[in-house]
């Protein structure tokens, strides 16, 4: 049964936890976050963004499709002034794409109906 992410219920599902420390390492390995700009596509109650945050990202900006995980997430990375929130569609995120040096779609796929479209849509200037 798939969870209701607008559900109140299912708020805090994906804030309680914290990225792995494999993971922050195999991100470190690829590419050097500190000072960078970075979009989370899909971030649900914030665990990356506020690993971005621990390894020195400039600025991480999240975005989710649910007001509620928005909702966890802002509570999540609270203490993290470089951290903000967005509510919007993964498929037309209608943020600017040139102003990220780094963009996280993490456990996005399965969440889409449409797999033709995966590829997040970010408006180029």
């Amino acid at each position: 049964m798939p969870i209701d992410f607008h559900s109140k219920d299912n708020r805090f599902t994906y804030s309680t936890r914290r990225a792995d420390s494999s993971w922050m390492s195999a991100i470190r390995n690829i590419v050097d976050i500190k000072g960078k700009n970075v979009l989370d596509v899909g971030c649900g109650g914030g665990i990356y963004c506020k690993a971005f945050a621990e390894m020195g990202a400039e600025h991480v900006t999240g975005i989710d499709f649910s007001k509620e995980m928005i909702k966890s997430a802002e509570e999540n990375c609270k203490d993290y002034p470089q951290i903000t929130f967005v509510e919007g569609d993964a498929l037309a995120t209608n943020l600017l794409g040139s102003q990220y040096d780094v963009i996280l779609e993490r456990a996005l796929i399965h969440h889409l109906t449409d797999l033709e479209s995966v590829s997040v849509r970010l408006i180029d200037y």
